[in-house]
């Protein structure tokens, strides 16, 4: 049989309450120091101070403090939203502006296969409604450490390998996303980073311009982590014979991009706008005439 360890929600119930950590302390009647000490588990309070934070927070002195095998579970902002969840659905957890923020880790993308897992859903939850229950798989203060980053570039997975040999406490998760994405779930605060490669005409920069556009008057700081090129992939043997951007516009050329926002579809629609028209989405394929069944009537073609 475990151990039973003691524990306490005290950050999390200070965050939902929208108490900064001194307003908090100031009325319990405490240092802004003693109260990060119990917030983190290196001090248990005494009876008195546990009675105060639970008249301070409106709860059960319960509520905040437990002996436990395992982890209360935490409530985080999911992202994406707008569907359902299972319970038990493996979620990527870091803490963002003094909030929990779940991330899925999706079985078919690769950057989630064999990264473990920081937490499960503990029930299901409507994505559109924000947040969900998540049971924590690690210690909150290593939760705490972790780094969200989004991009498209799997780099993104190697640099995350190469921090967690230096610091082995914290993870760096690579959230798969398109550079437009990407910038936006930054601008929500659903994630640290976010990989750009968004090319500019009018300045002939790549991704300043967007950042400014996006965060204007909000101090930034932009990392060149790699240069890549990019070009076409055909079919084994080029049967196409396709050469450049130009032979895209051919009779019997099926082109497939990348989605929507991405750095490389937009290269690839701004050198092909002057020279070839790329259709934005797959064409339809055509409807198949539904089979007769016995003799046509009269006058049919």
């Amino acid at each position: 049989m475990g151990v039973s360890r003691f524990r306490n929600g005290v950050r999390e119930l200070r965050v939902k309450a929208g108490l900064q950590q001194r307003e908090l302390a100031d009325r319990v009647g405490v240092s802004r120091q003693t109260l990060s000490s119990v917030e983190s588990g290196e001090t248990v309070p005494a009876t008195s101070i546990a009675l105060e934070l639970a008249r301070a927070l409106g709860c059960r002195v319960e509520d905040i403090f437990w002996l436990s095998d395992e982890a209360a579970p935490i409530e985080a902002v999911l992202v994406p939203g707008g569907e359902e969840v299972g319970s038990r659905a493996r979620v990527a957890v870091a803490s963002i502006e003094e909030r929990w923020v779940a991330h899925l880790m999706e079985g078919d993308r690769g950057a989630s296969l064999l990264v473990p897992a920081d937490g499960v859903v503990v029930r299901g939850a409507r994505r559109r409604s924000g947040g969900l229950k998540v049971r924590p798989l690690r210690d909150a203060q290593a939760l705490r450490q972790n780094i969200l980053a989004a991009g498209c570039d799997p780099a993104l997975a190697l640099l995350g390998g190469h921090l967690a040999e230096r610091f082995p406490t914290g993870r760096l998760h690579w959230v798969e996303a398109g550079s437009t994405e990407a910038l936006e779930m930054l601008a929500r605060d659903q994630v640290h980073l976010a990989g750009l490669h968004l090319f500019d005409e009018e300045s002939g920069e790549f991704n300043v311009a967007a950042v400014r556009r996006r965060f204007s008057g909000r101090p930034m700081v932009l990392v060149n982590l790699a240069v890549w090129e990019l070009g076409l992939v055909v079919a084994a043997g080029n049967p196409k014979h396709i050469r450049d951007v130009g032979d895209l516009g051919r009779r019997g050329v099926r082109v497939v991009g990348r989605e929507a926002g991405t750095g490389s579809q937009e290269l690839l629609l701004r050198l092909a706008a002057a020279r070839v028209a790329i259709p934005a989405s797959a064409p339809r394929r055509p409807r198949r005439r539904p089979r007769r069944r016995g003799p046509a009537p009269p006058g049919s073609p």
